[in-house]
């Protein structure tokens, strides 16, 4: 898995909010069309509606036919608009054609006055307006129709206008949105700086009082993770100290012991000292050894001492003689008194019982 482009929560955040409303605004272009297209439609039918009712006017029945009072009048009404062309036909009770295009034809049967529909005249689209007027022995049936300039100039202009009000008003989104989420990325934000501020020895608890309820549970976890870490520093700095200590022991007894060998001219003393000058040096590998190992557990590990069974005599004899070659400089003499019995088992750790022996024996 590639880790190298990590997309940041306000990154992420803007994504799932803006996508989804870009979306939302792309799937209503077509309704937003077909509410213009019906606009449009309904505005400009009810003026061809008024127009086939002008014509209708123009009827009328003389010596025994129908015909118009005046066709240059009717010519007139139908041709007032500039960029669309209209025709009219105009059919007498019998279904004859009294004035007009044929090509116009016959409305459904069965429709509904004013009745409005499209057809096609030599592949041009045109939106028909038929009433019917009822007269003696049937009725007349008056039909308009108009080319699809003007409404498609209207339909373009109403989604065009519909669509840049939803891009402002996305633009407004994207601001409202940002802003927002800026402002609910602040609690994470100021913990951050605080958390940035500290120095590598403040083990204060984070404040959880004012955060809010998403975030509580995370700082809640960083404190139990800060208190962990200063219990951990203090065991570290004490595991230290005492290391230290212990490891000055058979280093100053080292010393002490290395100075008397240097000294005598007696094999067996020289020998007695370099048995203790072994011992030390045991003592201090030891030491070593459990310092580098404590160095490499968990700090959970670390806080936790191991117990088992010891012989609590034979402790306190092992670190009485890391002592004696100090106490035999400074003309002290050192023993212990011993049970009946040479044994007193008990449970604890052997590490930290040292050093409270040594701690003791050294003041």
């Amino acid at each position: 898995m590639n880790n190298n482009h990590r997309a940041s929560i306000r990154t992420q955040l803007m994504q799932w909010l803006l996508f989804p409303l870009l979306t939302l605004i792309i799937l209503s272009i077509y309704p937003n069309y077909q509410m213009a297209s019906s606009f449009a439609n309904n505005a400009f039918d009810d003026g061809l509606e008024e127009v086939t009712r002008a014509v209708a006017g123009q009827v009328e029945f003389d010596e025994g036919h129908w015909h118009l009072a005046s066709p240059k009048l009717s010519e007139q009404i139908i041709a007032h608009k500039e960029y669309e062309q209209m025709k009219f036909l105009i059919l007498g009770p019998g279904g004859e054609i009294i004035a007009g295009s044929p090509k116009l034809g016959l409305p459904s049967a069965g429709s509904i006055y004013p009745n409005f529909h499209n057809i096609k005249i030599n592949e041009q689209l045109l939106r028909v307006s038929a009433i019917q007027i009822p007269v003696q022995h049937g009725v007349l049936t008056i039909q308009v129709g108009e080319t699809l300039l003007e409404r498609n100039e209207l339909t373009r202009k109403i989604l065009i206008n519909t669509i840049a009000h939803q891009l402002v008003l996305l633009l407004l989104a994207i601001i409202c949105i940002w802003w927002g989420v800026r402002q609910g990325l602040q609690p994470l934000e100021r913990m951050r700086m605080e958390v940035a501020s500290r120095t590598p020895n403040d083990f204060r608890s984070l404040d959880e009082s004012k955060s809010p309820d998403e975030i509580r549970p995370l700082i809640q976890t960083l404190n139990n993770l800060i208190e962990q870490q200063c219990h951990y520093s203090g065991s570290q700095q004490r595991f230290v100290a005492n290391a230290a200590h212990q490891l000055r022991t058979p280093l100053a007894g080292l010393r002490i012991q290395l100075e008397l060998a240097l000294r005598q001219n007696n094999p067996e003393r020289t020998q007695h000292a370099l048995t203790q000058m072994e011992i030390g040096l045991e003592r201090g590998i030891s030491l070593a050894e459990g310092l580098l190992i404590l160095a490499r557990m968990e700090p959970t590990a670390l806080m936790q001492e191991k117990f088992e069974a010891l012989d609590l005599i034979s402790l306190i004899e092992y670190n009485l003689q890391l002592f004696i070659p100090q106490a035999s400089a400074k003309k002290i003499s050192l023993s212990i008194e011993k049970p009946e019995s040479h044994i007193a088992m008990i449970n604890g750790n052997a590490l930290s019982l040292s050093d409270l022996i040594s701690n003791l024996l050294d003041n």
